[in-house]
């Protein structure tokens, strides 16, 4: 079941995001204290969303996004921030009810494009073309 995360929901979300970390790529300093006081305040905000994937009594993915406004234009932009669904959860179904759910509560904040990242060799590409996403920035990451 996807739903609105809860702080109840927290511990799992610091684990998930630990798992990501670890399997991103980029270096990241993951801090489990800042984690929980980051996603606490997601939860609570307003303009951001956490959305949990609730299987088997416990969550085992999560994505997280936020509103953003344009430098360049008076649009709104809603933005993921983090996409992650426990490996022997994954197999498209459930993405696509997260990425479908965060579509619809980016058009009820009034955002004007959704964007979807991916980190490393990008093999989300195909699941985000299947949802409609195309591709439009490169990024590059340099660790400092």
């Amino acid at each position: 079941m996807i739903r609105h995360a809860t702080r109840r929901d927290v511990p799992e979300m610091v684990r998930m995001g630990q798992d990501f970390v670890a399997t991103c790529g980029v270096p990241l300093p993951f801090d489990p204290v800042y984690a929980t006081h980051v996603l606490n305040t997601q939860i609570d905000a307003e303009d951001r969303l956490a959305f949990v994937l609730h299987l088997d009594g416990r969550a085992v993915g999560m994505l997280c996004a936020c509103v953003v406004t344009s430098p360049l234009a008076p649009a709104l932009f809603a933005q993921e921030q983090v996409f992650w669904i426990d490996p022997d959860h994954r197999g498209g179904r459930w993405a696509l009810g997260l990425i479908r759910a965060y579509v619809t509560w980016a058009k009820k904040e009034g955002c004007f494009i959704a964007g979807m990242s991916a980190i490393g060799d990008n093999r989300a590409a195909a699941l985000y073309e299947r949802c409609a996403f195309k591709p439009a920035d490169t990024n590059y990451l340099r660790v400092l």
